[in-house]
């Protein structure tokens, strides 16, 4: 829930991170609960969530999975992973649809992938591509600037991506950052504001008191 409505430091006008309602539902095949569309009342917004890894290989994954996990009951989750893994597992037992996509290292093996990408995109039919790494977000970023579904990019890593950077910040239709010191990974486009929303930790219960 916090990664898609609340508005992180960055500049960003309100709305969801940055861009606005009738974006979200353009070309979409469903809408925003309460919000009306060209084709009616919707009641879903479908949420593709792309790991660059089938597995639990670090922080980003965890994190992943609790966001999807804790998502309001207007917002479905769809996780897509480049195969079966410790990641699909979880998903499947905690009822979160998955598919498995394609995520050739980038070059020449790309073009097939991103061929099969627009098929699976076009039948999972999200409001949103959210892409978990850089990876991710090259072949959601892509795949969406193709079928007009906006892509989050939800950067993780401080450290720069001299090869891919440059493209990403141009697919990305909003940057989540989860520090300032991740955000700074943007420093030299001035036009790129990321939104910093740090990571969602699940409090535990309060425990009871006798007064």
């Amino acid at each position: 829930a916090f990664a898609l409505g609340m508005g992180g430091q960055g500049g960003s006008p309100p709305g969801l991170l940055g861009f606005t309602v009738g974006e979200v539902n353009h070309g979409c095949s469903h809408g925003l609960r309460a919000y009306p569309t060209h084709a009616g009342w919707c009641e879903l917004m479908r949420v593709a969530y792309v790991s660059g890894f089938a597995d639990f290989v670090g922080g980003g994954e965890y994190s992943l999975f609790d966001l999807m996990t804790h998502l309001p009951a207007d917002v479905k989750p769809v996780l897509l992973v480049p195969s079966a893994g410790t990641l699909s597992t979880a998903a499947e037992r905690a009822g979160i649809e998955w598919h498995t996509a394609p995520m050739s290292p980038i070059g020449m093996a790309s073009l097939p992938a991103l061929w099969r990408w627009r098929q699976l995109i076009r039948d999972i039919r999200p409001d949103i591509l959210h892409a978990n790494n850089s990876r991710a977000a090259f072949y959601a970023g892509m795949t969406g600037l193709r079928l007009g579904i906006p892509m989050i990019f939800h950067c993780r890593i401080v450290d720069r991506d001299r090869y891919l950077d440059w493209l990403l910040v141009r697919l990305a239709t909003a940057i989540i950052a989860n520090s300032r010191a991740t955000a700074e990974r943007f420093s030299h486009w001035p036009d790129v504001h990321p939104n910093v929303i740090y990571n969602g930790i699940e409090m535990p219960d309060a425990p009871h008191r006798d007064r």
